[in-house]
C-alpha cells in the first residue's frame, strides 16, 4: 500500500476525487483512497485519514481549527475561540476578545460581554454610568450622577456650593 499523506499522492488523488464529485459520485476520502490502493487509517471514523486529521481520535469532519495551531477545536486543550490568549475553558467571555479578563461586578461574565457590567441591575444600554454600581442616571445631563448631584434639575458639573448647604449654587434660592 502507498502512503496517502505524501504531497505527490494528494496532488494525484484530489483531482480524481473532484472529478467523481462532478458526476455525482461522492465517496468519502477514506473510501476513495482505499479504492485507489492507498494505506488508510481513520481511527475516529470521521472520514479524515489519521495522517492528515488534526484530531485523529475525536471525530471532527470539518477539521475546524479556530486558533490555527494544527489541533482540531474539539480536542484542543488550549482552544481559544476569540483569539485573546485565554483558553475558552477559563475565559470569562469566550466569544469576545478580552485578554485582561476584566469583570467589574465579579459575576464571572467579562465586562466586554456583560449586559450589566457594574451589576446595578440596569442594563448598560440604559445606564448613564455603566461602570459605577452606585449611579445609573443623570437627569440634568451634567456628568454627575443623580445620587451625588447637589442640584438635580440644573446642570452644575463642578457641583459648586459656596454656602456649603448641600444645594448647588445654581439651585440655591
Amino acid at each position: 500500500m502507498r502512503d496517502i499523506a505524501s504531497p505527490s499522492t494528494l496532488r494525484t488523488l484530489i483531482p480524481a476525487l473532484l472529478a467523481l464529485a462532478l458526476v455525482g459520485v461522492m465517496p468519502t476520502w477514506v473510501e476513495f483512497a482505499q479504492a485507489q490502493g492507498y494505506y488508510t487509517t481513520d481511527t475516529d471514523s470521521d472520514g479524515i485519514l489519521d495522517d492528515i486529521d488534526n484530531c485523529p481520535t475525536t471525530p471532527n469532519p470539518g477539521q475546524e481549527d479556530f486558533d490555527v495551531d494544527g489541533v482540531g477545536d474539539v480536542c484542543d486543550p488550549d482552544f481559544d475561540g476569540d483569539g485573546d490568549g485565554i483558553p475558552d475553558q477559563i475565559d470569562n467571555c469566550p466569544t469576545t476578545p478580552n485578554p485582561g479578563q476584566e469583570d467589574l461586578d465579579t459575576d464571572g461574565i467579562g465586562d466586554v460581554c456583560d449586559a450589566d457590567r457594574d451589576g446595578d441591575t440596569v442594563p448598560n444600554e440604559f445606564d448613564t454610568f455603566p461602570d459605577d454600581p452606585n449611579e445609573f442616571s443623570d437627569f440634568d445631563a451634567d456628568g454627575v450622577g443623580d445620587n451625588g448631584d447637589n442640584c438635580l434639575a440644573d446642570a452644575n458639573p463642578g457641583q459648586e456650593d459656596l454656602d456649603m448647604d448641600g444645594v448647588g449654587n445654581v439651585c440655591d434660592a
